[in-house]
């Protein structure tokens, strides 16, 4: 029982890397975003496209939350 809590610390912290970084889903075709966007990808491009708060909202319960 002494290993199982520092290993699924550790196993957790690398599925929300993984989950921050690999791509969401991969899309034929889109005007806003690559093909296969990542969840940093999709908050990076709506602060770009001038969509502030609502990056800000996705970045919060996505991304800082989980944390």
């Amino acid at each position: 029982m002494i290993f199982v809590a520092p290993a699924l610390l550790v196993l957790s912290s690398l599925c929300l890397a993984f989950g921050l970084v690999l791509p969401l889903v991969r899309f034929e075709k889109l005007y806003f975003f690559d093909e296969t966007p990542s969840l940093i990808d999709i908050v990076v491009s709506l602060w770009g496209q001038g969509s502030g708060g609502l990056a800000v909202l996705v970045a919060l319960f996505s991304v800082v939350f989980p944390v």
